[in-house]
């Protein structure tokens, strides 16, 4: 090194470092909003309306002691929903179809089914819903009415960056009434209180679209008559496929 050059105090390079902060910033915002725009789903907010058909195969069971009766058929409706907020839901839905007796002789069964309920969910994953259900069956007989509440808990699981959804709940149905079975003097005997149900399925989201399977069953276990042996209980089982249109999440 020279004497010259040994005089020379030495000087740090300075750089711009809030404009370089600046710069990746609006980088990375814009590769953000793209990622957004390109993915399968919305930005989850929690708020969304939607409307969808659907179809699903059903069946009927009856079983006592002496007899069991099986129908099974197609049903299709539609659900409309809205979520005004991020922890309420509301729904609404309509289901009709035909089942067919799976032996040889029987009655077909013409079913139509209503439903409403409401869900409150304390966790993005896990809610608390509450419904009333009314169903008609009709054959050559009198029209067979089910009315009945329903009190569930509802877990609900993303993956695939939120694009499908897994789908598992319970149900409690207390104080079901049914006016289809009469004891001697020609009574309405209704179901025992606290009938179960149960749902599992997956869910998909891909933009505005959306789909579900989801299969569903609820068992009614109705007491003994004038102190008879006999036991009676009803099964309704679907497997549900629902297709629809849908704005936010």
């Amino acid at each position: 090194v020279s004497q010259a050059d040994a005089g020379v105090a030495f000087v740090r390079p300075s750089f711009n470092l809030d404009s370089a902060r600046a710069h990746n910033a609006r980088q990375l915002d814009s590769a953000s909003r793209a990622i957004r725009q390109q993915s399968v789903v919305a930005v989850y907010s929690g708020r969304m309306v939607g409307v969808s058909a659907i179809v699903m195969h059903a069946a009927h069971a009856t079983r006592d002691t002496n007899f069991l009766d099986r129908r099974t058929g197609l049903l299709y409706g539609a659900v409309a929903e809205v979520a005004p907020h991020r922890r309420v839901r509301m729904s609404a839905s309509y289901r009709t179809g035909t089942l067919s007796p799976t032996g040889s002789s029987g009655e077909e069964l013409t079913v139509t089914e209503a439903e409403a309920d409401v869900t409150v969910s304390p966790a993005r994953w896990f809610g608390l819903r509450g419904g009333y259900v009314r169903r008609a069956a009709k054959t050559d007989l009198p029209t067979q009415r089910w009315e009945f509440p329903k009190a569930s808990a509802v877990a609900r699981f993303d993956f695939v960056g939120g694009a499908i959804t897994t789908i598992t709940g319970i149900s409690v149905l207390p104080g079901a009434k049914y006016t289809g079975y009469l004891d001697m003097q020609g009574e309405s005997i209704d179901p025992d209180p606290f009938s179960l149900a149960g749902e599992a399925g997956l869910e998909l989201h891909s933009g505005s679209f959306t789909a579900a399977l989801l299969y569903y069953a609820e068992r009614f276990t109705f007491p003994t008559v004038n102190n008879a042996a006999q036991s009676r209980t009803d099964q309704f089982s679907a497997l549900r496929l629902r297709v629809g249109y849908q704005l936010g999440r």
